[in-house]
């Protein structure tokens, strides 16, 4: 899953091997298809670029920028890579295949996009570095993980199992350990900016808790103070508190 509106987004990585080869090898231009479900469009996907590490191999006028297709319509994108790719004899490279993925592209359970190889169409003009000899490549058909394209990310709190239903403080004392949360997130990071709670008690009141205070691990993240009979606070947040995708 990706939420729509993100730039550099990792789609695919392709991997180029030279175990086989006599010499180092130039590749200057690969094919791809996008393979897409019912409600997307490939126009939405823009910037697409192919990465070696941080060097982008694509750049200038080559960084691809589909146009002219139809949602559901899979197409091939081609990459000429200006930063010639460049596969020692003997080994291989990760190349990276990244977009950035437009605001208004469809978020639902058909909006569904794969890069990779789909086919031998998929050509990779490769040619020796040296002797400039061609290459003929012998292609593993793959079209790579699919995303599914989401709004926005979500979020659920929930006790933490490690939470005790009773706990025991003296009183005077300071930062005394009450209730533990769990955050999780879905389909992006997100940042917690404010947290509201309430003080449920059958026997204590404002006045018998003066501040409380928000921890990430040894780190304060915030605190609240509630007053007179009001048994409501929000704290916002002094420190970035991120809840990782998926975490």
């Amino acid at each position: 899953n990706v939420v729509r509106g993100i730039n550099g987004f990792h789609f695919a990585t392709i991997q180029f091997d030279g175990g086989s080869s006599g010499e180092d090898l130039r590749i200057t231009k690969q094919e791809l298809t996008v393979t897409t479900g019912a409600t997307a469009d490939m126009d939405h996907l823009n910037t697409c670029q192919l990465f070696d590490g941080a060097t982008a191999l694509n750049t200038g006028g080559n960084v691809v920028n589909p146009s002219g297709n139809d949602a559901g319509a899979d197409a091939e994108i081609s990459f000429t890579l200006d930063n010639n790719l460049i596969v020692p004899k003997g080994t291989s490279k990760s190349i990276d295949v990244k977009c950035n993925i437009s605001s208004s592209a469809a978020r639902d359970a058909t909006a569904t996009w794969a890069i990779g190889i789909a086919d031998t169409n998929d050509d990779t003009t490769v040619v020796g570095k040296d002797t400039g000899t061609a290459v003929t490549e012998v292609v593993t058909i793959n079209t790579g993980p699919t995303m599914t394209m989401r709004e926005k990310g979500t979020i659920s709190i929930a006790l933490d199992a490690s939470s005790q239903s009773e706990r025991f403080g003296m009183a005077g004392k300071t930062d005394v350990a009450s209730t533990i949360f769990k955050f999780s997130s879905q389909y992006e990071a997100l940042k917690l900016t404010k947290f509201g709670f309430v003080l449920a008690s059958s026997t204590a009141s404002t006045s018998d808790i003066t501040k409380v205070t928000f921890w990430d691990g040894a780190t304060k993240v915030g605190e609240a103070v509630m007053t007179g009979d009001n048994y409501h606070a929000t704290s916002t947040l002094i420190s970035d508190f991120i809840i990782p995708k998926d975490g």
